[in-house]
Protein backbone atom coordinates (compact mmCIF):
# COMPACT_ATOMS: atom_id res chain seq x y z
CA UNK A 1 0.00 0.00 0.00
CA UNK A 2 1.26 3.43 -0.87
CA UNK A 3 0.67 6.38 1.18
CA UNK A 4 1.25 9.69 0.33
CA UNK A 5 2.90 12.68 1.68
CA UNK A 6 -0.31 14.53 0.87
CA UNK A 7 -2.86 12.11 2.71
CA UNK A 8 -3.34 13.97 6.00
CA UNK A 9 -3.82 17.69 4.10
CA UNK A 10 -6.20 15.77 1.87
CA UNK A 11 -8.30 14.91 5.08
CA UNK A 12 -8.34 18.28 6.42
CA UNK A 13 -10.26 20.28 3.35
CA UNK A 14 -13.28 16.94 4.18
CA UNK A 15 -13.24 17.93 7.65
CA UNK A 16 -13.70 21.62 6.89
CA UNK A 17 -16.59 20.75 4.95
CA UNK A 18 -18.01 18.50 7.37
CA UNK A 19 -17.59 21.51 10.07
CA UNK A 20 -19.80 23.51 7.90
CA UNK A 21 -21.90 21.09 6.44
CA UNK A 22 -22.95 20.19 10.14
CA UNK A 23 -22.90 24.31 11.39
CA UNK A 24 -25.55 24.60 8.11
CA UNK A 25 -27.56 22.28 8.99
CA UNK A 26 -27.71 23.25 13.16
CA UNK A 27 -28.56 26.77 11.66
CA UNK A 28 -30.98 25.01 9.68
CA UNK A 29 -32.70 23.47 12.49
CA UNK A 30 -33.17 26.47 14.43
CA UNK A 31 -35.61 28.15 12.01
CA UNK A 32 -36.73 25.38 10.91
CA UNK A 33 -39.63 23.24 12.54
CA UNK A 34 -42.49 20.94 11.84
CA UNK A 35 -45.12 22.39 10.60
CA UNK A 36 -48.13 22.72 13.40
CA UNK A 37 -51.47 20.86 12.23
CA UNK A 38 -53.11 24.38 11.84
CA UNK A 39 -51.45 27.80 11.10
CA UNK A 40 -53.29 30.94 10.70
CA UNK A 41 -52.88 32.67 8.02
CA UNK A 42 -54.18 35.65 5.54
CA UNK A 43 -54.87 35.75 1.88
CA UNK A 44 -54.61 38.21 -0.41
CA UNK A 45 -56.21 38.73 -4.10
CA UNK A 46 -54.56 40.14 -6.58
CA UNK A 47 -55.83 41.48 -10.08
CA UNK A 48 -53.15 42.10 -12.53
CA UNK A 49 -54.27 43.73 -16.19
CA UNK A 50 -51.62 40.59 -17.21
CA UNK A 51 -54.04 38.11 -16.35
CA UNK A 52 -57.86 37.65 -16.75
CA UNK A 53 -58.05 35.27 -13.53
CA UNK A 54 -57.02 37.06 -10.68
CA UNK A 55 -54.27 35.32 -8.78
CA UNK A 56 -54.43 34.58 -4.60
CA UNK A 57 -51.76 34.92 -2.51
CA UNK A 58 -51.87 33.14 0.86
CA UNK A 59 -49.66 33.15 3.92
CA UNK A 60 -49.26 30.96 6.60
CA UNK A 61 -48.10 32.28 9.88
CA UNK A 62 -45.84 30.55 12.94
CA UNK A 63 -46.09 31.71 16.51
CA UNK A 64 -42.58 30.60 18.24
CA UNK A 65 -41.97 30.17 21.75
CA UNK A 66 -41.20 33.26 22.49
CA UNK A 67 -44.35 35.06 21.10
CA UNK A 68 -43.00 36.20 17.77
CA UNK A 69 -44.76 35.55 14.72
CA UNK A 70 -43.05 35.27 11.23
CA UNK A 71 -44.38 33.80 7.69
CA UNK A 72 -43.92 30.24 7.51
CA UNK A 73 -44.79 29.24 3.88
CA UNK A 74 -46.84 31.07 1.03
CA UNK A 75 -49.36 29.24 -1.53
CA UNK A 76 -49.66 30.94 -4.95
CA UNK A 77 -53.43 30.16 -7.11
CA UNK A 78 -55.03 31.24 -10.14
CA UNK A 79 -57.51 29.81 -12.63
CA UNK A 80 -55.01 30.73 -15.10
CA UNK A 81 -52.88 27.42 -15.94
CA UNK A 82 -50.81 29.88 -18.00
CA UNK A 83 -48.71 30.74 -14.87
CA UNK A 84 -48.71 27.08 -13.10
CA UNK A 85 -45.12 26.34 -13.37
CA UNK A 86 -43.57 29.28 -12.02
CA UNK A 87 -46.16 29.59 -9.86
CA UNK A 88 -45.48 26.43 -7.90
CA UNK A 89 -41.88 26.91 -8.55
CA UNK A 90 -41.93 30.21 -6.42
CA UNK A 91 -44.38 28.87 -3.77
CA UNK A 92 -42.03 26.52 -2.61
CA UNK A 93 -38.91 28.28 -3.25
CA UNK A 94 -40.68 31.63 -1.07
CA UNK A 95 -41.87 28.94 1.43
CA UNK A 96 -38.44 27.85 1.93
CA UNK A 97 -36.95 31.36 3.04
CA UNK A 98 -39.74 31.96 5.30
CA UNK A 99 -38.64 28.28 7.01
CA UNK A 100 -35.18 29.36 7.22
CA UNK A 101 -34.51 32.79 8.19
CA UNK A 102 -35.68 34.66 11.00
CA UNK A 103 -36.39 38.20 9.08
CA UNK A 104 -37.17 37.11 5.07
CA UNK A 105 -37.70 41.02 3.81
CA UNK A 106 -34.29 40.80 1.74
CA UNK A 107 -36.83 38.55 -0.49
CA UNK A 108 -39.41 41.64 -1.32
CA UNK A 109 -36.97 44.17 -2.20
CA UNK A 110 -35.60 41.13 -4.97
CA UNK A 111 -39.10 40.45 -6.33
CA UNK A 112 -40.03 44.19 -6.08
CA UNK A 113 -37.50 44.41 -8.67
CA UNK A 114 -37.96 42.04 -11.16
CA UNK A 115 -39.05 43.75 -14.42
CA UNK A 116 -41.47 41.71 -17.52
CA UNK A 117 -39.63 42.41 -20.50
CA UNK A 118 -43.02 43.51 -22.35
CA UNK A 119 -43.52 45.54 -19.92
CA UNK A 120 -45.36 46.30 -16.61
CA UNK A 121 -48.72 48.27 -15.56
CA UNK A 122 -49.86 51.28 -13.64
CA UNK A 123 -51.75 50.28 -10.27
CA UNK A 124 -53.12 52.35 -7.57
CA UNK A 125 -51.56 54.77 -9.20
CA UNK A 126 -48.11 53.54 -9.07
CA UNK A 127 -45.43 51.56 -11.33
CA UNK A 128 -45.48 47.87 -11.04
CA UNK A 129 -42.66 46.51 -13.13
CA UNK A 130 -44.29 42.86 -13.31
CA UNK A 131 -46.24 40.51 -11.53
CA UNK A 132 -43.55 38.74 -9.72
CA UNK A 133 -43.09 42.71 -8.24
CA UNK A 134 -46.43 42.87 -7.47
CA UNK A 135 -46.50 39.90 -5.80
CA UNK A 136 -43.42 41.05 -3.83
CA UNK A 137 -45.29 44.16 -2.66
CA UNK A 138 -47.64 42.02 -1.42
CA UNK A 139 -45.45 39.84 0.64
CA UNK A 140 -43.79 43.59 2.22
CA UNK A 141 -47.23 44.65 3.08
CA UNK A 142 -48.00 41.31 5.17
CA UNK A 143 -44.17 41.48 6.68
CA UNK A 144 -44.63 44.66 7.35
CA UNK A 145 -48.15 44.09 8.98
CA UNK A 146 -46.00 41.51 11.33
CA UNK A 147 -43.56 43.76 11.93
CA UNK A 148 -40.80 42.86 9.97
CA UNK A 149 -38.66 44.43 7.62
CA UNK A 150 -38.56 48.05 6.62
CA UNK A 151 -41.89 50.38 7.18
CA UNK A 152 -43.48 52.04 4.13
CA UNK A 153 -42.12 55.53 5.12
CA UNK A 154 -38.71 54.34 5.12
CA UNK A 155 -38.47 53.79 1.48
CA UNK A 156 -37.30 56.68 -0.02
CA UNK A 157 -37.08 55.57 -3.89
CA UNK A 158 -38.63 52.22 -5.90
CA UNK A 159 -37.33 49.64 -5.97
CA UNK A 160 -34.95 49.49 -8.52
CA UNK A 161 -32.36 46.31 -9.37
CA UNK A 162 -28.57 46.88 -8.85
CA UNK A 163 -27.75 47.07 -12.51
CA UNK A 164 -30.35 49.57 -12.91
CA UNK A 165 -28.86 52.35 -9.86
CA UNK A 166 -25.20 51.65 -11.18
CA UNK A 167 -25.73 53.74 -14.45
CA UNK A 168 -27.73 56.69 -12.51
CA UNK A 169 -24.85 56.77 -10.23
CA UNK A 170 -22.18 57.05 -13.40
CA UNK A 171 -23.73 59.55 -14.58
CA UNK A 172 -23.84 61.63 -11.41
CA UNK A 173 -20.01 61.39 -10.83
CA UNK A 174 -19.50 62.27 -14.90
CA UNK A 175 -22.08 65.23 -14.63
CA UNK A 176 -19.64 66.53 -11.39
CA UNK A 177 -16.39 66.36 -13.28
Amino acid sequence: MLVSKDAPAAAAPADATARAKADLQSTDAAFMSARPIQLHGTTYKLKSPLSAQALYITINDITEAGGHVRPFELFINSKNLQHFSWMVAMTRLISAIFRRTADPSFLVEELKSVFDPNGGYFKQGHYVPSLVAEIGEQIGQHLQKLGLGPRADDEDEPAQPAAAKAPAKAAAVISKR
